[in-house]
């Protein structure tokens, strides 16, 4: 026998997620939004992020404004994987950023690496697996800074020669 349990979506939750594409250097902290869009009936949901521990140190994991009334627990116990849980009492579903998660890079970082969420239950629903994904692109760090220190050099030794001209 099974328990009776209701076939009707009263409570299935639906939203779609994205995540998107940054840039990051070596040494920096980067902040990856996780988003969702045309959501709805949202008591609570489960989720994986999988990262290159390599690469991506966990720093932070926060739920945003969206989701002020849900209680989160959080999990990064297993490096490269970040397992979370949340819950509220109220129903969600705006669109728009719900999670932010920070990673300090690598000073080895050279190329590119990717922070995906690999899987996604909305209140007791079916798992979703591969749902999103985040590409980290390499850059130089602060090329505005590197230009003006270069230039301050050179009008200080410009003022330099004239001073001695004087």
């Amino acid at each position: 026998d099974t328990l009776p349990y209701p076939t009707d979506s009263q409570f299935e939750g639906t939203g779609e997620v994205s995540m998107d594409d940054i840039d990051a250097s070596p040494g920096s902290t980067v902040e990856i939004p996780v988003n969702i869009s045309n959501g709805g009936n949202i008591y609570g949901f489960e989720t994986t992020l999988s990262y290159d521990p390599n690469i991506l140190t966990y720093d932070t994991l926060q739920l945003t404004e969206l989701m002020d009334n849900y209680y989160l627990q959080v999990n990064n116990e297993q490096d490269g994987q970040i397992t979370l849980a949340a819950a509220g009492s109220s129903p969600d579903g705006e669109t728009g950023t719900f999670i932010v998660v920070s990673f300090s890079v690598s000073d080895n970082f050279t190329d590119q690496t990717e922070v995906l969420l690999t899987s996604l239950r909305w209140n007791e629903g079916e798992l979703v697996e591969n749902v999103a994904s985040s590409t980290l692109n390499y850059v130089l760090a602060d090329r505005k800074s590197t230009r003006l220190n270069s230039s301050h050099v050179v009008i200080s030794y410009a003022v330099f020669c004239l001073k001695k001209k004087i």
